[in-house]
């Protein structure tokens, strides 16, 4: 059983300008087509019959991260990709679920910011005109803003999680890693999916509650072969299920929706022109309110000007809150999106791929950054509340030409430009809180605000070279160049004016790629990887003005090996990274503060599958056993007196120390039964044990993830075929484990946002 994953269409007007393409896969970024059951007509005339057989069978990845169509165990990279059935019978709905199938990858949210890590590298709650080091994609656009998006997968066709730096084709921003997301394309015949969901949080600590989705996508064909449309249409509406100990009351309610409409031109084979358009609205308070970790907030200091402070409610327990803000915290985001993605051939010559994109994203996060109830605290501006809005545009282009084979070599060429302008306010302790109608763009005791712009610029190439029929080489190169500038409007300090301050800096960087696979049979390979990331450099928020913040580097060496059949695979790898001028950011409670750090990581990697007969069983293992900072001389943190139960800001040499959001052990197995029915119908049973050892939210280790283990399971029956309804009983959690998922730690306290409960449900679907 085979999927085809491809590059897909990418604008228009550059591409006709070139020319077109055949074979070879276009687009910087993996776009997913319509999965498809191979079969050997002479054997398998009954449909029946090669729909059992292939059920009994491994699915086939096909992809084309290297911008050619090759099975993905002959890719020289550590690349997990799951189809939407697959995403679909494990349960994930989020890319923040993907950890429990994805090596090395751990997936926080905290305050509305996306905090992805893989292989150690990650960053914290970014300022303006920063980004995160692992770069997300969704449909060949990358996602430049990390606080405010809407990560949800409701129409996704497949996905793809590439491990390791990946400074050549992806370029900037993806000194851990890539997370590329590709959504359904309208088809040439009338198709569509229609689902709803719903399921029930419960369990000790939790108020009961419900979650409930709905979405649907369909697709026809407007003119036979030549035009085609699709929509699709997310909505989700989750009830609280945090405990408010001020009331008693739930909080924590969230709704999320999403509609895409595309549209599918392709007057010739050989040219396919594809427009789309998204709108997203997200209104999340289950990211936003924050439980004190032990209790741990300035609310409960015995010292300082105000205190005691009377009255006041501290929570201690996962899923249980306080707040000053009627509702609590939360993340609400508009977000829109427009692409024209084009792809041409040119016969027995190459593929030309444009991406063009254009995205806007509106986030205002509120977080109430001393987990707590403390209206007199809040008074004397001891505890504090985080307001925050931010409006980023980002405008792109790639275009890329891929070869096809000539003689021995093949190549990969192209262009990109990115441009992305955005502006932020902080707000600290806006007055009036906590009327309900307080207006939170008046200037509370700390108020500023900023623009920002950057023009990046990047040309790459790769060439491949087959020495001989069982061993190739790729080399690859990228120039990448960026100019920033930051102007900070500030308002007001704590006690002082704060001066109007601009800055402006430029990095470039070459970053290379060198890869070799030798074949020892058709199924089984080895290869060895070299490659190196850039992450842009920074201009200070504290102070624009001021020397830039140098851009992160990394050096990856890895070895691996990949087999597989139609009844097993196994993938395993081992890396080393070597990671200089790395940004560890660090939030105040008022600004984030970049420093630099050096540090090493190595590692092994290990996942793959077995199938026997209706038994299939898959699972993955992550172990990184040195992943410490090399140098880090004047770390900051925050300190806990237990006496006075205040926190304070101090610094440590913290090297050795392990990097935050890295887990020394991850593992995940799961197990899944398939039988049919008299009726055709098959009855599918699975479930997955994932486990996490612990990892740390600071530099010195003191507030922590605990280990825990998930465990999930889900009941499904669905046709044989593609079409018809598919009804599934599930259970996410089902151990009921608080587990911390997100910090925020400040002098006003340790806040920290816990993973879902206990969940349990059942879905309906029907396919046409």
């Amino acid at each position: 059983m085979a999927r085809a994953i491809r590059f897909g269409s990418m604008g228009a007007l550059l591409c006709m300008v070139v020319g077109g393409a055949a074979a070879a896969g276009p687009a910087a970024t993996p776009e997913a087509t319509t999965d498809s059951t191979q079969t050997d007509p002479e054997k398998d005339t009954d449909p029946g019959t090669s729909t059992r057989r292939a059920a009994n069978e491994i699915e086939e990845i096909v992809v084309t991260v290297q911008r050619r169509t090759e099975r993905l165990r002959d890719v020289p990279l550590s690349v997990t990709s799951q189809s939407a059935e697959a995403l679909e019978a494990a349960g994930i709905v989020s890319i923040q679920d993907l950890p429990q199938k994805v090596p090395s990858l751990t997936f926080g949210t905290t305050g509305g910011w996306a905090l992805p890590s893989i292989r150690g590298v990650n960053a914290g709650i970014t300022g303006i005109g920063a980004e995160s080091p692992i770069a997300i994609y969704i449909d060949g656009a990358y996602r430049s803003n990390p606080v405010g998006n809407i990560f949800d997968l409701p129409d996704t066709m497949s996905l793809d999680v590439l491990r390791g730096p990946q400074g050549t084709l992806f370029g900037r921003n993806a000194t851990g890693g890539a997370i590329s997301i590709h959504t359904r394309d309208p088809e040439f015949v009338p198709t569509g999916k229609f689902g709803v969901s719903t399921g029930q949080f419960g369990g000790d600590g939790v108020k009961e509650s419900l979650q409930t989705t709905y979405k649907g996508f369909i697709s026809a064909p407007l003119v036979d072969e030549v035009l085609a449309a699709s929509a699709s249409v997310y909505y989700q509406k989750t009830d609280g299920y945090i405990t408010d100990d001020v009331s008693g009351n739930a909080m924590g309610d969230s709704d999320n929706q999403l509609y895409r409409a595309k549209l599918l031109y392709m007057p010739d084979p050989d040219v396919r022109i594809l427009a789309s358009a998204a709108y997203g609205e997200l209104t999340d308070r289950i990211h936003g309110i924050l439980t004190p970790i032990g209790g741990r907030s300035v609310a409960n200091a015995t010292t300082g000007t105000g205190a005691p402070y009377s009255p006041i409610v501290v929570p201690n327990e996962p899923w249980h809150a306080a707040d000053d803000f009627p509702g609590g915290g939360f993340t609400k985001s508009r977000e829109t999106t427009f692409g024209l993605n084009g792809t041409v051939t040119i016969p027995d010559t190459g593929t030309v791929t444009s991406i063009t994109s254009y995205s806007k994203v509106e986030p205002r996060v509120l977080s109430n950054t001393d987990a707590a109830y403390a209206p007199d605290c809040l008074a004397v501006h001891r505890c504090n509340e985080f307001y925050a809005t931010q409006f980023t545009e980002t405008f792109q282009q790639e275009l890329t030409f891929a070869s096809e084979p000539a003689g021995a070599f093949d190549y990969v060429a192209g262009l990109f430009y990115l441009h992305d302008n955005g502006s932020a306010l902080r707000n600290v302790n806006p007055p009036g809180i906590p009327a309900a109608d307080t207006d939170l763009s008046v200037p509370g005791v700390y108020f500023d605000d900023f623009d920002a712009e950057t023009d990046a610029y990047a040309a790459f190439g790769e060439l491949g070279w087959q020495v001989s029929d069982r061993l190739k080489v790729i080399a690859g190169l990228r120039y990448s160049e960026e100019d920033r500038s930051l102007r900070r409007y500030a308002v007001r300090g704590f006690t002082t004016e704060l001066p109007i301050s601009k800055g402006s800096a430029s990095f470039d960087s070459w970053t290379t790629r060198l890869s070799a696979r030798y074949d020892f049979t058709g199924n089984a390979n080895a290869y060895v990887t070299y490659s190196t990331g850039f992450k842009s450099g920074l201009i200070p928020t504290g102070n624009p003005a001021g020397d830039p913040v140098d851009p992160e580097k990394i050096d990856s060496y890895e070895i691996g090996a990949k087999i597989g059949t139609s009844t097993y695979k196994l993938n395993v790898s081992a890396f080393y990274s070597d990671y200089r001028d790395l940004q560890a950011q660090f939030f105040t409670g008022a600004d984030t503060v970049a420093q630099s750090a050096t540090a090493e990581i190595y590692g092994v990697e290990l996942d793959g599958s077995v199938r026997k007969g209706e038994f299939e069983l898959s699972g993955a293992i992550s172990y990184l056993p040195t992943a410490e900072y090399t140098k880090f001389p004047n770390a900051s943190y925050f300190e806990y007196d237990p006496e006075t139960e205040t926190v304070t800001e101090a610094n440590t040499d913290a090297d050795g120390q392990r990097l935050l959001k890295t887990p020394e052990l991850s593992t995940s197995l799961t197990g899944t039964y398939s039988w049919y029915l008299q009726n055709d119908r098959m009855v599918q049973v699975s479930s997955t044990v994932f486990h996490s050892s612990s990892y740390k939210w600071d530099v010195v280790g003191r507030v922590k993830t605990e280990a825990y283990t998930l465990l999930s399971a889900q009941v499904a029956i669905s046709p044989a075929g593609d079409t018809g309804f598919r009804v599934a009983l599930w259970g996410k959690n089902l151990t009921n484990e608080a587990y911390l998922t997100g910090t925020i730690i400040s002098a006003a306290g340790d806040g920290g946002l816990y993973g879902a409960p206990r969940q349990i449900g059942i879905s309906v679907d029907y396919s046409f």
